[in-house]
């Protein structure tokens, strides 16, 4: 729909012109039409995909006084505090006299950005403001290809100085152009940072980039959302009050199962279970049980070429404007609005003849004790997957977590119950296909946020399997003496990058927490 609006601006005939802006109103309708035709079968998802966008009250609410910009563990019996290790944020006062820490209301800080055809553009907002504020950038989706192929990968090496210049230079050019007026709006005093990507964004480690020489770690907690509308839900969520935790610790490739598997030992040492490794490590022990039908597929009319296309774009970029946020943001980040995220892209996603024709994806969840184990489902405090990510750019909601009975999708995720106060996943295999994008790691964060996780650790790009068991360890460590997600994550990140310095990023940016502090 979009797509047809922007060529109806473009083309100077007035008749072709009205022609595709008839043809995009029809789509949005048939569009609509849709959404009426499943509301019965599905309203709550419906309601979700469907929404309204985010009003000024509804970001107000994200960075209010009263939402605490940690999540402490006070629900399992440990007492708030932090490793000695840990590093002030920009924003923590010192103890005062006594020991006794100085009272100050919270400062929560967010940024979403828009990939626009030309150029970036971000809206920033934190506590005390009125209303939001739009920062345009001259970052173009060139400087963002850039700064993409300069993460994953081989690493230049240590002698190949002008690739090292060339890293640096696309690194800093990057973190001016996009944050440095956006950062310095915001100030130094933040108790937390939300960070809303757009698009190809979602790859990128924001949270790395260092305007005027200091990154974003270096000042405060940073986490991730697809949008403001799943960072709403989740804050009106009740807390997760689960005692039980979950490992499971799986790996296709022979190469990658000692490592995994001993991650996925060490953090079950940590959390004082047993670990379900290899073969054990089934979606079943997650509650998943295939379906074998949908009414809501028999539901499905018969769309148009244009409606077909229209909706697995929907997204966590829709198209409405923000309203009522001031005259510099009213046409603004669009995909603030709640995420309608290709879901009916497969409306065969629970099964269905044709559902194995993707080779890559089997159905996990079968087998004799499948029904009993999802009995057992309900509210955890962690579920840490010592398995690997699959990230498909053509298909985002294919995207998935490999375990012993196939590859459990973000299609599939999004139907099932995981009410977790924290999930982690370590691994992330090379993307299915290519061009790579943001597509499969917004998927991936959304459905499992959608499906009832509050916190999401997950890695942007692949990394040895030896750092991200150290850096995990350090990270479990932190979460066991009481720090919350966001801290622990920065502190277990910051003393990685201490160990191989800020000019290998390469090594300690990939690790991400998207959703709740």
């Amino acid at each position: 729909m979009r797509s047809l609006t922007a060529a109806a601006c473009r083309i100077r005939d007035p008749d072709q012109a009205a022609a595709l802006i008839r043809r995009a109103r029809a789509t949005q309708a048939e569009v609509e039409a849709l959404w009426r035709r499943l509301e019965p079968f599905a309203a709550d998802d419906v309601a979700l995909y469907r929404g309204t966008p985010q009003t000024k009250s509804d970001l107000n609410a994200l960075i209010s006084p009263g939402r605490h910009p940690e999540g402490r563990r006070s629900e399992t019996g440990h007492s708030p505090g932090k490793a000695a290790e840990d590093r002030p944020s920009a924003g923590e006062h010192p103890a005062g006299q006594g020991g006794h820490s100085t009272a100050r209301t919270p400062q929560t800080g967010m940024l979403g950005f828009y990939l626009g055809a030309d150029a970036v553009t971000v809206l920033a907002h934190r506590t005390g403001w009125v209303e939001p504020r739009a920062f345009a950038t001259t970052v173009d989706q060139a400087l963002v290809a850039d700064f993409a192929a300069t993460i994953g990968g081989d690493r230049p090496g240590l002698l190949d100085i002008d690739a090292r210049r060339h890293r640096l230079g696309v690194w800093r050019r990057m973190a001016d152009l996009l944050m440095k007026d956006a950062l310095e709006a915001l100030g130094d005093d933040l108790d937390h940072l939300h960070l809303l990507p757009h698009g190809a964004l979602h790859r990128l480690p924001l949270h790395a980039l260092a305007p005027d020489g200091r990154s974003l770690f270096d000042r405060f907690p940073v986490t991730y959302a697809p949008s403001a509308a799943t960072l709403s839900r989740l804050a009106r969520r009740d807390p997760v009050h689960g005692s039980r935790s979950l490992v499971l610790g799986h790996a296709a490739d022979p190469a990658d199962r000692p490592a995994l598997e001993a991650a996925a030992e060490d953090t079950a040492t940590l959390l004082g279970i047993h670990p379900h490794l290899g073969q054990a490590a089934t979606a079943a022990l997650l509650g998943f049980q295939p379906h074998t039908g949908s009414d809501a597929t028999a539901a499905m009319p018969h769309l148009s070429q244009d409606a077909t296309a229209a909706m697995p774009r929907l997204s966590p970029d829709a198209t409405a404007p923000m309203p009522h946020l001031g005259p510099d943001t009213t046409t603004v980040m669009p995909h603030l609005g709640p995420e309608a995220t290709a879901a009916m892209r497969g409306s065969q996603s629970h099964a269905g003849p044709d559902a194995t024709a993707d080779p890559h994806v089997t159905h996990p969840g079968t087998g004799p004790d499948a029904t009993a184990a999802a009995q057992q489902a309900g509210s955890w405090d962690v579920i840490h997957l010592s398995c690997h990510g699959v990230l498909d750019q053509r298909d985002p909601f294919g995207s998935g977590i490999r375990l012993a009975d196939g590859v459990l999708t973000a299609r599939q995720i999004v139907s099932m119950n995981l009410n977790a106060r924290l999930v982690v996943l370590t691994g992330c295999e090379t993307p299915l296909s290519t061009p790579a994008s943001g597509d499969g790691v917004a998927a991936l964060v959304h459905a499992l946020l959608h499906a009832g996780a509050r916190s999401v650790l997950l890695t942007l790009w692949p990394v040895s399997a030896e750092i991200t068991r150290a850096l995990v360890r350090d990270f479990h460590t932190r979460l066991r003496d009481g720090t919350g997600p966001a801290r622990a994550l920065r502190g277990a990140v910051l003393e990685l990058r201490d160990l191989y310095g800020s000019a290998e990023p390469g090594l300690w940016a990939p690790y991400v927490l998207a959703g709740l502090p």
